[in-house]
């Protein structure tokens, strides 16, 4: 009887303990790290709603329901939970852009001043949430035309290169500060802030063109434009396809399960049936005494 029976039942409840975390501190700590991990999720996931609220009323002009939502956003964003999401210097640049927001909304600065940063915390808090479909990755192309424009533009050979190269670099400048903060908190920090340099030197060629003469600078400003714009793709490149020797995980959902947890929930029902049969066994033949016929 107790091997039929007893042992099976008896395996049935430890196995079911174990599986509900009620067996040794396996099972505390991961309820635990699971309760933790959750909430973490789900504070990310509120951030992310609060950051696209922020975006529609801004761009909706809707002033009063934007600072609002910005105090909402600014509580999130000093979270250091949330925080455990992305790297460092992406939450420093949106902390950065929260408090440009707070202060351009609190001083009655026109649209203009403050949507640009709007928009840079909605892409970076986009990045950690949707990391293989984010609203910046479409940027990659935006980036690379960018490029072909200022290229085109330097050769067009009409004696309005410069000016016509330096509106180019401009667009290309307000396309890249965009993503600034999404790239960094997707852990591209050292390839964007290489790209940010790499147009901050463009201008500076162009400006010296621009004040000692076109023709005079010419031969080496060839040169340098070209090298500039090469390393420009390249970085491009870069960002892009995550070869910067840095990886950040933007996001991890909440897991959905131990295989400890499985292994003992399977375990348990092995046993129950195990139990089941044994039992009907018993009230069959007891003891293992056939009946006389």
């Amino acid at each position: 009887m107790f091997t039929r029976i007893l042992l099976p039942f008896l395996s049935t409840i430890i196995l079911a303990l174990g599986a509900t975390g009620m067996l040794g501190s396996y099972g505390a700590s991961d309820i635990s790290v699971h309760a933790v991990r959750d909430a973490r999720f789900d504070k990310l996931m509120k951030l992310d709603t609060i950051a696209e609220s922020l975006y529609t009323a801004s761009y909706s002009h809707n002033r009063q329901a934007a600072y609002s939502h910005l105090l909402t956003l600014k509580r999130y964003l000093e979270d250091e939970i949330i925080q455990q999401y992305g790297a460092e210097d992406g939450w420093r640049l949106m902390i950065a852009d929260a408090d440009k927001v707070e202060r351009a909304l609190t001083d009655g600065q026109p649209d203009m001043n403050w949507l640009e940063q709007v928009t840079r915390i909605r892409l970076a808090v986009d990045a950690m949430v949707r990391p293989d479909r984010a609203l910046w990755l479409p940027y990659e192309q935006l980036l690379r035309d960018d490029v072909s424009s200022i290229r085109q533009a330097w050769h067009r050979g009409d004696g309005s290169e410069g000016p016509a190269a330096a509106a180019m670099l401009h667009r290309m400048h307000v396309h890249a500060n965009r993503i600034e903060a999404a790239a960094n908190i997707a852990g591209h920090q050292l390839r964007m802030r290489e790209l940010m340099e790499r147009i901050q030197y463009g201008r500076r060629i162009l400006v010296a063109m621009e004040k000692q003469g076109a023709e005079k600078l010419r031969p080496i400003s060839n040169q340098e434009v070209e090298r500039t714009l090469a390393t420009m793709d390249n970085v491009i490149s870069a960002i892009y396809s995550g070869d910067d020797g840095m990886s950040y995980p933007a996001i991890a959902s909440p897991e959905q399960g131990k295989p400890l947890r499985w292994i003992f929930m399977i375990g348990t029902m092995i046993s129950a049936v195990l139990t089941l049969v044994g039992w009907r066994k018993y009230r069959t033949r007891p003891y293992g005494i056939k009946p006389i016929a």
